[in-house]
């Protein structure tokens, strides 16, 4: 069967985005009651939260429960999909529990995803170099590229049987999760290098006569 991501075995399904998630964009007027940087208050996921595959456990930005409470219908459960409208086109985090009850931000969109769906499955499914081309192509471009709600809506979604869906998520799953332990650790070492070079390049730590450090 041929497909928007190319040719699939026999018994899978194409359908639309729509057909197999709800799908909410975030609340227009949320950037004008965002609390300033460092306030506590209701985490709002913007896109600065949206990694590959995963939302961060902090948001940068919140509102007050007062406007939270305003906010309901954009409120995020974990096993959501959440996907930036504007920019980076394509990008997309699933939510964990750690993400429970934040609320949607302008920037974003929420996918919510019927019971016959692999949210792990889904979130690879958008990542798929076709499936970003597609989105990229029907995008809307102005002074910085934007999708709609209809547009990924109106996406094609290819339906693999329950077990490929969960087998996809739990490969690439473990996959992810190698490489980010490996970004932690480059991301240390680097900022251990960083405030080790100039301290031994003084000779801060360092033996003057034998280049060892003292003991």
């Amino acid at each position: 069967m041929e497909t928007v991501i190319g040719p699939v075995p026999d018994g899978w399904r194409q359908l639309r985005l729509g057909d197999v998630a709800d799908i909410q964009p975030g609340p227009a007027n949320v950037k004008s009651e965002l609390l300033p940087v460092g306030d506590k208050g209701v985490p709002v996921v913007t896109p600065s939260e949206v990694n590959w595959f995963s939302l961060d456990r902090r948001a940068a930005r919140s509102v007050s429960a007062g406007t939270a409470g305003r906010l309901t219908r954009y409120r995020i459960r974990a096993g959501d999909l959440i996907c930036v409208r504007t920019g980076d086109l394509g990008r997309a985090a699933l939510a964990g529990p750690e993400n429970e009850g934040w609320i949607l931000g302008t920037s974003c969109m929420r996918l919510r995803l019927a019971d016959s769906v692999n949210a792990g499955y889904a979130l690879r499914y958008l990542h798929h170099p076709k499936v970003r081309d597609w989105i990229r192509v029907n995008a809307r471009y102005s002074a910085i590229p934007s999708v709609s709600a209809q547009v990924l809506r109106d996406l094609p979604f290819v339906m693999a049987p329950p077990g490929v869906q969960s087998s996809v998520a739990d490969i690439l799953g473990a996959l992810e999760r190698r490489i980010a332990a490996h970004r932690d650790l480059i991301r240390s070492s680097e900022r251990l290098h960083e405030w080790l070079l100039p301290r031994l390049v003084s000779g801060e730590f360092l033996d003057e006569d034998s280049g060892t450090r003292p003991g």
